[in-house]
């Protein structure tokens, strides 16, 4: 399948040069957007929870760090979606802000297990489509 970019437009959309602007995720899909943040901020919460001897009290963290992960999701899509970006953007978009919440996470020395990141990874991408498909 062919995902076009701001970047690199499908050719089959005309021969105009590429618009700038939301449309396209420019502005939606930048670092700048206080969800972008959020979402960043969620994913680094969700990976570097600390573990509480207590299961019930962890399992009530693990509940209220994935619940702000989904909002968190959510209310980023629901900005992208409305700014006009397709849903297979607004999915690389979210996987690329993931990613580098990841990344902090590891450049700050506290790397995290790669079945966590792959399960978070995993909720995000899941929910995202989710997000975008649903009616409101």
């Amino acid at each position: 399948m062919y995902i076009d970019t701001p970047e690199a437009p499908h050719p089959a959309y005309g021969t105009e040069p590429a618009r700038s602007g939301p449309v396209l995720g420019q502005e939606a899909s930048g670092t700048d957007d206080p969800t972008s943040a959020r979402v960043r901020a969620a994913v680094r919460a969700a990976l570097s929870g600390a573990a509480d001897a207590d299961p019930e009290r962890e399992a009530a963290a693990e509940r209220a760090r994935l619940g702000a992960l989904y909002s968190a999701v959510a209310a980023r899509v629901t900005t992208l979606r409305g700014d006009g970006v397709r849903p297979e953007r607004a999915l690389l978009i979210l996987k690329r802000e993931a990613n580098a919440a990841i990344d902090e996470l590891t450049a700050a020395g506290c790397p995290a297990d790669g079945g966590r990141v792959s399960e978070i990874l995993r909720h995000v991408v899941r929910w995202s489509v989710e997000a975008y498909h649903r009616a409101d």
